[in-house]
């Protein structure tokens, strides 16, 4: 067998298996609370048990994230239901061990498993950009809510704390200011109701000098504990005194709420529109045309 042939075998397995794991999780995402249960061990198990996970051995991580790269997954999440399997082989005695029983969650479980190792950030681009956005990974605590509760379960990424998401660098000790274009930058950094405080900080630290609130109004909201929290916020600053593209345009946008953490295609519509190229979109996990991209998920959204 030459090695081009074996390599294109090996190609096709992967994509088998990355067809099996999509599929046991389209059919179990939106399930009660032990389906979706169910649906974590059964996609560790698959993984597991493919002839591909032994042959990575301890390259199995890899393997992980070139599942999640195909399915358009978190690989964080596909490495938390291989480690659930591992811990516990049979799913029934989750519920039969655990003090919580029957009122186990996904969230529960995870703080059972071992974090995955935590990577070096890769390098920031070189180049300095007129419009910088920065969609930092909050550190939020998981809220349950029967609105909307699957995506509870979505919240699946590494979040960082407000430290280190103002003193941000990559593993060359470059930082997110090394981008700003110093003669005139456009900065919008998104941030939660519960963080704004953190966000205008952050922004003074930074030396952008805050301007605005942008409002996503969302077709959907949440209740946890009193008012709806039916909207998302976008801080707006400057460096320099770089102007609009076009003035008069609305802080307001709507835009329908997709998965958790994702960001609607209508506000990066309207960046375009007031703010100049070259444009970055920073911890992003979609690929956008007219930015460039950087984050350890980029494309997590690439095929919903």
């Amino acid at each position: 067998m030459t090695k081009e042939l074996a390599k294109n075998l090996e190609q096709e397995k992967l994509e088998n298996l990355a067809e099996r794991v999509k599929a046991i999780i389209v059919e179990t995402v939106f399930g009660a609370r032990m389906t979706l249960i169910e649906g974590k061990h059964k996609v560790g198990d698959e993984i597991v048990n493919d002839t591909l996970y032994k042959k990575y051995a301890k390259g199995s991580g890899q393997l992980i994230k070139d599942i999640a790269e195909k399915i358009g997954r978190s690989w964080q999440d596909l490495y938390f239901c291989v480690q659930f399997y591992l811990k516990y082989p049979v799913v029934s005695t989750v519920v039969e061990t655990l003090p919580e029983g029957k009122n186990i969650s996904w969230n529960k479980i995870r703080a059972l498993l071992p974090e995955p190792k935590k990577e070096g950030n890769k390098e920031l681009p070189e180049g300095k950009y007129r419009t910088v956005i920065i969609d930092p990974p909050w550190p939020e605590k998981k809220i349950l809510r029967e609105v909307r509760p699957n995506q509870i379960e979505e919240v699946d990424y590494l979040t960082l704390s407000v430290e280190q998401i103002r003193d941000f660098r990559d593993k060359k000790g470059k930082t997110i200011l090394d981008l700003f274009n110093l003669n005139g930058c456009h900065v919008y950094l998104w941030t939660t109701h519960k963080h704004l405080p953190d966000a205008l900080e952050i922004l003074k630290a930074w030396g952008v000098k805050y301007q605005c609130v942008l409002t996503w109004i969302k077709n959907v909201g949440m209740t946890p504990y009193s008012w709806m929290y039916s909207t998302e916020l976008v801080l707006f600053g400057r460096v320099g005194n770089l102007d609009l593209l076009k003035k008069g345009e609305r802080l307001d946008f709507y835009g329908k709420v997709r998965e958790h953490s994702r960001k609607p295609d209508e506000f990066y519509e309207l960046v375009k529109k007031v703010s100049p190229a070259p444009r970055i979109d920073v911890f992003s996990r979609e690929k956008r045309e007219g930015f460039d991209q950087y984050g350890n998920e980029p494309n997590k959204f690439k095929n919903r």
